[in-house]
Formats: structure tokens, C-alpha cells, sequence
């Protein structure tokens, strides 16, 4: 069996987009048939900061969104061309829902999500990228991983439900 469908499931949360002028608001998954998801938030070099933001919600579309302030520690890779030469760094913080990243090198971040970690009644997460106020193309895709029933890729459910 592949791994994708059995090890993992992959999302688009924010398809590549320059978001500067308006930053992005990322599209929702649904953890009940994940016990994790990895957001990887890809940022071509821009001028300024970008800040990354996790958010929770308790429906696929509409209902409630909040911050999930649990980002304690993620990981980044930053050169001036991302070319699978760099190593993975750690980032610590406080507890927090927000990650800003550098803005002047190309980065890739990987800020993981468990499922038990989301707040009663809340079953969907997403990420929210801020407007950096000058270009900066973006991308942001989740893992969902762990996944509780394991399928053929065809048969993987939407991840929005």
C-alpha cells in the first residue's frame, strides 16, 4: 500500500499566491480522521515579516474561528534559494498562535498541529498568512498524518469533512 492513504493525506490551504495588498486566509481541515497535521508554509524572500497564524474552528465553513495559542516550537529552513541543501532549525516560543518569520530569505516553515490539542467542540484547523506590505509569493499545504482509517488514495474523505 502507498503511504499516501495510509501514512498520510495532503491538503491545499493557501495555493501559491503573492500576498501582498490583502495576506491570505487559509482553507480548513478537519481532524477527525487525523490524530496530526503539519502545515508547511512555504515564503519566497520578501522585504518584510510575515506573520503565520493558526487558527481553530468549530465548522467546516462559517461558525466560530479563534487562535489556537500552542505553537511552541516549529521548525524552518531559510536560505537565499531553498534547494534541498538546507537542515531543519528550531524555533522556540510562548505559547502562542502566531509565528513571524524573516521575510528576507526564502523559508520553508513546518508547524505541527495535534489533534487533542484543539479546544472543546472545536474540530478544524487552518492558517492565516498577514499581508507582508510589499511581494511575497506564498504557499501553504497541510499533512494530515496519523490518519485513523487508512484507504486507497481514492477513498481518502475530503479533508474538509
Amino acid at each position: 500500500m502507498e503511504a499516501l492513504g495510509r501514512l498520510f493525506d495532503v491538503a491545499q490551504i493557501v495555493a501559491p499566491v503573492d500576498i501582498n495588498g490583502a495576506g491570505a486566509t487559509g482553507n480548513r481541515v478537519h481532524l477527525k480522521n487525523a490524530s496530526a497535521c503539519t502545515f508547511l508554509v512555504s515564503l519566497a524572500a520578501g522585504a518584510n515579516a510575515t506573520v503565520i497564524d493558526l487558527q481553530e474552528h468549530d465548522a467546516a465553513t462559517g461558525g466560530t474561528s479563534q487562535d489556537l495559542d500552542i505553537v511552541t516550537r516549529c521548525y524552518k529552513k531559510s536560505e537565499a534559494t531553498l534547494d534541498a541543501d538546507e537542515t531543519w532549525t528550531l524555533v522556540t516560543q510562548a505559547a502562542a498562535s502566531e509565528v513571524t518569520t524573516g521575510g528576507a530569505l526564502q523559508e520553508l516553515w513546518a508547524i505541527e498541529v495535534d489533534a487533542a490539542s484543539l479546544s472543546d467542540g472545536f474540530g478544524w484547523v487552518s492558517v492565516n498568512l498577514s499581508d507582508p506590505a510589499a511581494a511575497e509569493a506564498a504557499s501553504v499545504v497541510a499533512i494530515l498524518h496519523d490518519l485513523n482509517v487508512q484507504r486507497d488514495p481514492a477513498n481518502l474523505v475530503n479533508p474538509n469533512t
